[in-house]
């Protein structure tokens, strides 16, 4: 049986601000998926040369969206996004995906939909027993008219470890996404299961 956890990220960064606690050193079973379209959303190099940092530091296996769009993901067909997440399915088999939770963000809307879709029971995908979606700071105070987000499953998160992973990332760290917020949430999640620190996750499925 796999024990590949695949993490989605629409962009460069969600994968530490909300699933940082999967991500240790020397990770040979663990794939990072990202949705940023590299040339239209990237103006400059450097938020490119911190996910090389990130990615070199960690280990782990990288994937980049083949998507072609020029700006944001919900401007093209929803099934191009579908397929793509199929493919990347049948590549890894996971054990386990992590999904953004669809917050006002319509990137972050669009890849949970077209996830969804494609983690369907189906013969020919391979099925994937644990799906979890994570938060993001964003998910706390969010105008959004959607379902509050209810965790129910906790990982406990070395917050200092957690906060150096987001350093990686100089020119993401502003506003919601600071340290001060980024610790407060984790200090609220420990405390509803019991720990210092923790990231807390919604589970869509969930099979032993």
């Amino acid at each position: 049986m796999s024990n590949i956890t695949l993490i989605v990220a629409p962009h460069m960064d969600d994968e530490v601000l909300s699933a940082a606690s999967f991500l240790e050193k020397n990770l040979t079973s663990v794939v990072i998926f990202y949705h940023t379209n590299k040339h239209a959303l990237i103006k400059d190099d450097s938020l490119q040369k911190e996910n090389d940092n990130l990615i070199d530091y960690l280990g782990c296996i990288r994937e980049y969206s083949s998507l072609d769009y020029n700006d944001l993901l919900d401007t093209i067909p929803i099934v191009n996004v579908i397929n793509e997440y199929e493919n990347l399915l049948k590549k890894y088999s996971p054990h386990t995906i992590v999904l953004p939770n669809p917050s006002y963000n319509q990137d972050h809307r669009v890849v949970y939909e077209a996830a969804l879709t494609a983690l369907r029971p189906h013969d020919r995908i391979p099925f994937v027993k644990r799906v979890l979606i994570y938060e993001e700071p964003e998910t706390f105070g969010t105008l959004r008219k959607v379902e509050s987000f209810r965790p129910i499953y906790f990982r406990p998160v070395d917050i200092a470890r957690k906060l150096e992973l987001i350093s990686i990332y100089k020119t993401q760290i502003r506003g919601h996404r600071g340290f001060e917020n980024i610790t407060a949430i984790a200090s609220v999640r420990g405390m509803q299961c019991n720990e210092k620190y923790a990231e807390a996750f919604e589970i869509a499925r969930w099979v032993e």
